[in-house]
């Protein structure tokens, strides 16, 4: 240029440099950033995993522990006591066992029922 000034935008080597060790930091941080939300979300997901097994642990154990009439009558109440969605389905699995959807809806309305005579148990 005439003037002596170098062309708009222009960057020394060492702007260009420093410019390039930002980027990488950036990028570094948030690959740990995202690696750090991603170990946060496993690890939630399998404390409620682990939670979800200890709670039907618990209603086995408290269902197992009744005379089979009682059983027989919290299963009723539970699954009556439960959405019609849920009581649906879980009617159905319990009348012809299977692995699926059924299943999930069985234990839910269970869950919902028995942990509360659970905990009304143990008050």
């Amino acid at each position: 240029m005439a003037n002596g000034q170098p062309p708009a935008g222009f960057q020394t080597k060492q702007e260009r440099e420093e410019q390039a060790r930002a980027n990488r930091a950036e990028l570094v941080a948030r690959v740990q950033a995202k690696t750090l939300a991603e170990a946060t979300e496993r690890d939630k997901l399998e404390e409620d995993r682990r939670r979800g097994d200890e709670e039907w642990q618990a209603v086995e154990s408290f269902l197992m522990g009744l005379p089979s009439e009682e059983r027989e009558a919290a299963i009723d109440a539970a699954i009556q006591n439960s959405d019609e969605f849920t009581r649906d389905l879980a009617m159905k699995y319990r009348q012809n066992p299977t692995s699926g959807t059924g299943e999930f809806m069985y234990q839910m309305a269970l869950k919902g029922h028995v942990l509360q005579l659970v905990h009304e148990a143990r008050t």
